[in-house]
């Protein structure tokens, strides 16, 4: 992996950080959403993850047509 921004953002899993760059959506926020049990995500012990195809379906379902 030559570690530039669109090979990171390819990876199957997203730790907070990098699923909040990846949405768009602020760390405090995913966090609300995560607790609320509206973004389903996986902890290996302390850490939270986020699965890609997951946080695409979320933000499809969360999509606000402009007008």
């Amino acid at each position: 992996m030559s570690g530039n921004t669109d090979d990171r953002l390819e990876r199957m899993y997203f730790t907070r950080t990098q699923a909040s760059i990846f949405t768009g959506v602020p760390p405090s926020t995913m966090d609300d959403y995560r607790r609320r049990g509206d973004l389903a995500c996986t902890r290996i012990g302390r850490k939270v993850i986020y699965d890609r195809k997951t946080l695409i379906e979320w933000m499809a379902s969360h999509a606000e047509v402009a007008g």
